[in-house]
């Protein structure tokens, strides 16, 4: 049939608007689906970050349980119990269930590579900044690759006060003329990476598998070469280099054990120091003539009676004369009251921590001085039944420890620590996120101080 051109115009306009109409709708579901696409997405970013919110807090639940458990410990008038403080930290070191909305928190660290559930003690390990050379060789002699001649003079010649430079070691000139320059410490270390800057010291040492030094072994640091860092030997153990037995947090001082500042011995009033230690006048006097003199310190009293040390000092003028009587020996109750509410002249705030006898590592106890292989193992031993509540129990339990050892042990060890790492990892929904915060935490002072930050 013939079709007039007016007739094929309209099929070729229907044609054209079918066309249109279906490019439309095509462009508009292109649109449309971009848009969902674009809204999925901003739901799922959404999503994860309400979950990394919520993980967040969840991780900080879990810093601020510890924080206020360890301030109440701190200011308690209880007597200092060890083992029970270790068994409450690690009683909240996980949320109970449904304790946050949608969310848990859990707080470890490594021990023999091992994980524990808790924050870690800093006094645990020995702090770089009361190292000694000798320090160094044992650490040496505890590690797969030790440190060499050169690497002791660089680390001694970092920390002392002066420009002189140690054989083998550096000063500011070696690196004022590095790539990068930097100028030489000389003084005590502020942090172990700190110790990465010194001439020969590689991070691996320091860190060993504990790249990012939270005390815990992450999924990166067991797998081989797969991921950095790739010298893992994947065998689902913490290898924390260095790290694993030094530290820069630890500090001395701190509350006395009945939750009041210590009184001192050298300032304070006779009065105070007859109600808080348990003494009478004439042994208060005592304590204050002994605390006054040159390079006193408590631990002395552990091994000398307190009248030989006032006579020592040739303060007892007045006792030739008949006008004061010579003071009484301290009890054992009033030593242990002494030791454990008193200081002289705070000559340890702020000063490095000391090694914790109840949470270091065994291998540690060979760090302190007159300490052999048999005296380790008795050491070691007792605490495993009791941990120590004073270095008195050392002379109760440990029957071949001479007073005289305890002291020289009280120069550089403890049984109380003050500073704490609090790796805490928080899990929420949506999505399953988690985030970790790693808080160092110091009670040396109150109210309890946050010393380092981390968030992951």
């Amino acid at each position: 049939m013939y079709m007039t051109p007016s007739h094929d115009r309209s099929q070729r306009s229907h044609g054209s608007t079918l066309l249109l109409v279906l490019w439309t709708i095509s462009v508009t579901t292109l649109i449309v689906i971009a848009l969902q696409l674009s809204a999925y997405r901003q739901a799922s970013e959404g999503r994860q970050t309400l979950g990394r919110v919520r993980a967040k807090w969840a991780a900080r639940a879990g810093v601020e349980a510890v924080i206020a458990y360890v301030g109440w410990d701190t200011e308690s008038e209880f007597s200092y119990n060890p083992d029970q403080f270790a068994i409450d930290l690690a009683e909240i070191a996980m949320s109970e269930e449904d304790e946050l909305n949608q969310a848990t928190y859990s707080i470890g660290h490594s021990e023999y590579g091992e994980r524990v559930d808790g924050p870690a003690d800093a006094h645990a390990k020995y702090n770089v900044n009361r190292m000694t050379d000798d320090h160094w060789w044992l650490l040496s002699d505890l590690l797969e690759d030790g440190l060499d001649e050169e690497m002791v003079a660089s680390i001694t010649d970092w920390m002392d006060g002066d420009d002189e430079v140690t054989e083998g070691g550096a000063e500011g000139e070696f690196y004022y003329f590095m790539p990068y320059p930097y100028e030489v410490r000389n003084g005590r270390v502020g942090s172990l990476m700190e110790l990465e800057l010194i001439k020969g010291i590689d991070p691996i040492r320091v860190r060993g598998e504990d790249w990012n030094l939270n005390g815990l072994l992450e999924i990166s640091e067991d797998d081989g070469d797969l991921t950095w860092p790739n010298y893992d030997n994947f065998d689902g153990k913490l290898d924390a280099g260095w790290s694993r037995y030094l530290t820069t947090r630890s500090r001395a001082g701190g509350w006395a054990d009945s939750g009041q500042p210590r009184v001192d011995l050298a300032g304070a009033e006779t009065d105070e120091i007859v109600s808080r230690l348990d003494v009478d006048f004439v042994q208060a006097q005592a304590l204050t003539t002994f605390a006054g003199g040159s390079g006193a310190s408590l631990a002395q009293l552990i091994a000398t009676p307190l009248s030989e040390l006032v006579s020592s000092q040739g303060d007892n003028n007045n006792q030739q004369q008949g006008q004061t009587p010579p003071p009484s020996d301290l009890t054992d109750n009033q030593l242990r009251l002494v030791l454990a509410e008193a200081t002289i002249r705070n000559n340890e705030d702020g000063m490095p921590g000391k090694l914790n006898l109840n949470t270091c590592d065994y291998d540690l106890l060979q760090f302190l001085p007159d300490v052999d292989l048999t005296l380790a193992n008795q050491i070691d031993f007792a605490r495993s039944v009791t941990p120590f509540a004073s270095l008195l129990d050392l002379a109760d339990r440990i029957p071949d420890l001479e007073p005289e050892q305890i002291v020289q042990l009280a120069e550089v060890a403890d049984v109380r620590s003050n500073v704490f790492v609090i790796a805490s990892t928080g899990t929420a929904d949506p999505g399953r996120t988690s985030v970790e915060l790693v808080v160092t935490i110091d009670r040396s002072s109150l109210p309890i101080r946050i010393v380092e930050y981390m968030e992951r």
